[in-house]
């Protein structure tokens, strides 16, 4: 089973917290995003944090496969 990975971005502007996230396949394509975002925005918010987070919420069906007609 594959399920869905979140990166979660939060950061603070004048005291108010920000967050927003976004769904990969993957942790792979989520960690190669989080490294190109993240810089990006820790350079004008210093006060900012990422993760990727793995979901449970399947990425594939959950049916199983239908057995093969002989």
């Amino acid at each position: 089973m594959t399920y869905w990975y979140v990166l979660l971005i939060t950061y603070v502007i004048e005291g108010d917290l920000k967050n927003f996230q976004i769904r990969y396949q993957d942790y792979h394509s989520c960690a190669v995003a989080m490294d190109e975002i993240y810089d990006a925005i820790y350079a004008k918010y210093r006060d900012s944090t990422s993760h990727c987070i793995e979901t449970d919420v399947p990425f594939s069906s959950m049916r199983p496969r239908a057995r093969p007609k002989k």
